[in-house]
């Protein structure tokens, strides 16, 4: 929104988030119901491009504070030079894949990672017509409800933290002293 307002962009770019929300309801819906198991994987991998790599951040803290699963996020071209090749079977792959300029990218490296027997999850257009710059909103809502599954299936209290939140309390109060 900042960079729309300093650009003159705002007014379009409050017409692009009113024409999504009628869809993004009905896709909540959609994500809500998945029952896609992911408890058998023991490591996830977040890849991302251009404006959906912060959704591949976001994605791995996500899964490390809120499911409790080791979790790493990169930039979907620099994976195939050397993460790529520690995918085993029991990890899971999810690829931000927006419609825009990087789709037919990201659509082969789903193709890539399929051969070495992770368990690849494509994150793609939320609905059609959908503008890049947009769909990391739409991105990460299924990515929350994965996460959620996952910690809801276990005997940790989503939400509530055993160790960070201590830290970050410590850290906090020394910066403080300082």
């Amino acid at each position: 929104h900042l960079g729309a307002s300093l650009t003159g962009n705002l007014k379009a770019l409050r017409s692009e988030t009113v024409k999504m929300l009628p869809n993004l309801e009905r896709m909540i819906a959609n994500w809500e119901e998945d029952d896609t198991d992911l408890s058998p994987l023991t490591f996830f991998c977040f890849l991302g491009r251009g404006y959906s790599l912060g959704c591949a951040g976001e994605a791995a803290l996500l899964f490390q504070e809120l499911a409790r699963r080791p979790a790493a996020w990169y930039n979907s071209a620099e994976f195939r030079q050397g993460p790529i090749e520690v995918l085993q079977p029991d990890h899971g792959v999810i690829v931000f894949a927006p419609d825009g300029p990087t789709r037919e990218l990201n659509t082969a490296l789903v193709r890539e990672l399929e051969l070495t027997g992770a368990r690849v999850i494509e994150i793609g257009p939320a609905w059609a017509d959908i503008p890049e710059h947009m769909a990391s909103i739409a991105q990460m809502i299924p990515v929350q409800f994965m996460a959620y599954k996952l910690a809801a299936a276990t005997p940790h209290r989503p939400g509530v933290f055993r160790f960070a939140a201590a830290t970050t309390e410590s850290e906090t109060k020394a910066a403080v002293e300082q």
